[in-house]
């Protein structure tokens, strides 16, 4: 996974969430560029450096255009936001329930594949595993896209969130 982390990514969807929310002449005071270079980004004619894309996720504590940044730099290793799916909280929460029930199920359908010695695994066992997995991550993108816009819709500070969450990790062991 070498490269992981890009040193520049087009992210036009990033950048038209933050423009749907402020002006582009903000945006570009605020973060030192030129509005040219925000608009030409919005529209997926120049790339997003990470500097630039620090400075954005900086200034603007936006959950779900922080998240694709995300996404794009980090090669597709975070899951994206869904950006097609009905975004009304009832809708989001549905899903949710949903995908997190059809990963668990999945895992515990597949308990014994997981027993058995990762080193003597089969094709078809090696099957399950990437199915669970598959289940796993879209649970993940859903509760991505619900925690973006969530934490938006009810004005909650989502960064704040994962930091304070991470002093209960820690009590747990965990990190």
């Amino acid at each position: 996974m070498s490269h992981v982390l890009q040193e520049s990514v087009f992210a036009p969807n990033a950048i038209t969430t933050l423009t749907n929310k402020h002006q582009q002449k903000e945006i570009a005071l605020d973060n030192h560029v030129t509005q040219a270079l925000v608009s030409q980004q919005a529209s997926g004619k120049r790339k997003v450096s990470k500097q630039v894309a620090r400075s954005y996720m900086k200034n603007y504590n936006d959950a779900e255009a922080n998240f694709m940044l995300l996404h794009e730099f980090s090669s597709g290793l975070i899951p994206c936001v869904l950006e097609k799916i009905d975004k009304h909280q009832m809708s989001l929460l549905h899903h949710f329930a949903r995908e997190a029930t059809e990963a668990v199920d999945s895992v515990k359908q597949s308990l014994d594949t997981f027993a058995f010695p990762v080193t003597k695994v089969s094709q078809e066992q090696r099957q399950v595993v990437v199915d669970v997995m598959r289940e796993m991550l879209d649970a993940s993108a859903i509760i991505n896209t619900t925690l973006a816009i969530i934490s938006e819709d009810y004005n909650i500070d989502l960064k704040k969130q994962v930091l304070e969450r991470e002093k209960t990790w820690k009590k747990f062991g965990w990190i």
